[in-house]
């Protein structure tokens, strides 16, 4: 079992760094430049974010392994997700959650 002072250390550079999360815990091997500072970073840093991009690019890939890291970073959180219609939501963005988990 790790130290607790380890588990809070780690916690902290996972808050500001969530690609250190999803490259350490969720055993995400590579990642792009984009996926971290267009969407990882900022998404550590602000409370809104928009992401705009092209089709096919990772963006339910990588948005379904958020909550994870915040649920795991911030406690007593909780996670709302949303997509244009349930089917992405259910199918796509929880079925992306479900295969991190």
């Amino acid at each position: 079992m790790i130290p607790e002072s380890e588990f809070v250390k780690a916690i902290k550079k996972f808050r500001v760094a969530p690609d250190l999360f999803f490259k350490h815990v969720l055993g995400v091997e590579t990642l792009e430049d984009y996926q971290i500072h267009s969407i990882l970073r900022p998404i550590a840093k602000y409370s809104r974010v928009s992401i705009s991009a092209t089709h096919s690019i990772s963006k339910t890939f990588t948005l379904g392994r958020v909550p994870l890291w915040f649920l795991s970073c911030y406690k007593n959180s909780k996670v709302i997700t949303t997509a244009p219609t349930y089917r992405q939501v259910v199918k796509l963005l929880w079925g992306e959650l479900r295969e991190a988990h």
